[in-house]
């Protein structure tokens, strides 16, 4: 599950959708919550101030092909993931997240540590 929301709601006058790009899913409201994803998918926000053209920002959600990418085995992605990987940072490593073979920054942010659901 994952979701979005807009930091300041404050601001009067504007509408906004969510377009989930590779479905064409679309969302309304702030914050919205998404479906499981069980690819890497591109979220989109289009914002439309005061029903006056249009402004759009993209975000790639990344999603590890297991699903979980729990490292520790502990049922759960948490920082503790993050530091069982630590030690083969910039080193070969098979099966990384993102498929190249190589322990990087970008494979360390396949880890959501912030996740909603409680883990065992």
């Amino acid at each position: 599950m994952f979701t979005a929301d807009i930091l300041d709601c404050s601001v009067v006058g504007f509408d906004f959708e969510w377009e989930l790009l590779e479905s064409g899913a679309m969302f309304m409201g702030d914050p919205i919550t998404l479906p499981m994803l069980t690819t890497t998918s591109t979220l989109e926000l289009r914002s439309f101030p005061n029903k006056r053209g249009s402004q759009s920002s993209q975000a790639t959600i990344l999603v590890h092909h297991h699903l979980n990418f729990d490292i520790n085995g502990d049922g759960c992605n948490t920082l503790d993931d993050l530091w069982t990987l630590f030690p083969f940072w910039n080193e070969s490593y098979i099966n990384d997240p993102n498929d190249d073979g190589l322990m990087s920054i970008l494979d360390f942010m396949y880890i959501n540590t912030d996740d909603a659901i409680p883990c065992p």
